[in-house]
């Protein structure tokens, strides 16, 4: 069976889209923490629509809501890393908005608490960036 689920069966089978989403979200860390970045990009992005899948199937399962935000938040580290900070500030926004939501309804999740912190600094990281970057245009024409 290739990568790409495409039978509706295999679609609506909940285990099975969960494994698939634990082989992507492993195979992805493992290429970004080689050193890749583009092969990365493509891995979070099919992670990020099956973990979406695993909503659709189970809408209020906490758990998979906690998946898609961990979902975007590898997103917005890698597209960091490709130095496209605007698209990663979306995506770490994308996260923070459901680590809101499931942290509002689990408060005594500290793994949870721990995310959305970290959720937050990644979108603070990227922030200082992208002020960084909009401080040495003004600063350029005065050089």
């Amino acid at each position: 069976m290739g990568s790409d689920l495409t039978s509706a069966a295999e679609l609506d089978n909940v285990e099975l889209q969960r494994d698939l989403s634990f082989a992507q979200e492993r195979l992805g860390d493992q290429l970004f923490l080689n050193g890749w970045f583009e092969e990365p990009l493509a891995v979070c992005r099919k992670n990020l629509a099956t973990t979406q899948g695993l909503i659709v199937l189970d809408p209020g399962n906490d758990e998979w809501q906690h998946e898609v935000a961990a979902s975007y938040n590898r997103l917005g580290n890698v597209l960091g890393a490709l130095k496209q900070y605007e698209k990663a500030l979306a995506a770490y926004g994308d996260g923070l908005a459901n680590y809101k939501l499931i942290t509002a309804s689990n408060p005594r999740n500290t793994l949870w608490q721990l995310a959305l912190a970290t959720t937050h600094e990644g979108l603070g990281n990227v922030l200082v960036i992208i002020g960084a970057q909009r401080e040495r245009r003004v600063a350029a024409p005065f050089h």
